[in-house]
């Protein structure tokens, strides 16, 4: 047989009163807490700004980033992640989104509109048919990544700036993988 639930009688004390708004502080206070660690440490949002990652991702697309492959230095060829744009471009650039193409130790080279990896051309099914891409840029051919650095480009290879442009792009730069596409609502999904 179930007991009944006893209820508090009469008007709180003032001690009462405190110990209550204490209680809730300390939810309140801890609920703040895990979610600064969330944001700092696991999770975050970031938007997409430009058409450097048309068709795939469009401006103002919202996308969770998860920051602990990047923390790690786990990345695969294909992820979608997110850099510190300030880092890469200058002080007044948004974070920038782009596709890793190459992983330390690889070497990347463009030829006749390709992308060649190790000397292997790139199979790309996220590129529209006709895209070319233009080559490298500040003075080189080919570049060989080191030790914690990753070669990335924007799926719309002829308006994007990327490491044709700004070079490879150091680990510890690197924020996030992209997780999910969670706006606009139509397109919810694993970009």
């Amino acid at each position: 047989m179930a007991r009944p639930v006893e209820t508090r009688r009469g008007p709180m004390t003032p001690e009462q009163v405190m110990a209550e708004i204490l209680d809730w502080m300390k939810y309140i206070v801890g609920a703040l807490a895990v979610g600064l660690l969330i944001v700092t440490f696991v999770l975050q949002n970031n938007q997409v700004f430009g058409a450097s990652m048309q068709p795939t991702l469009h401006e103002g697309d919202q996308l969770l980033v998860q920051k602990v492959s990047a923390r790690l230095g786990r990345f695969h060829y294909g992820d979608i992640v997110t850099i510190d744009g300030a880092k890469m471009l200058g002080d007044e650039e948004p974070d920038l989104v782009k596709r890793v193409i190459g992983l330390p130790g690889d070497t990347i080279d463009v030829r006749d509109g390709l992308v060649y990896r190790n000397g292997i051309p790139l199979e790309e099914p996220y590129l529209g048919n006709e895209t070319k891409t233009p080559p490298l840029g500040r003075g080189f051919d080919r570049v060989t990544l080191g030790e914690d650095e990753l070669f990335v480009m924007g799926d719309n290879r002829g308006n994007s700036k990327d490491s044709r442009v700004f070079g490879p792009v150091p680990f510890d730069d690197v924020i996030g993988t992209c997780v999910i596409r969670f706006y606009p609502f139509d397109r919810v999904g694993v970009p």
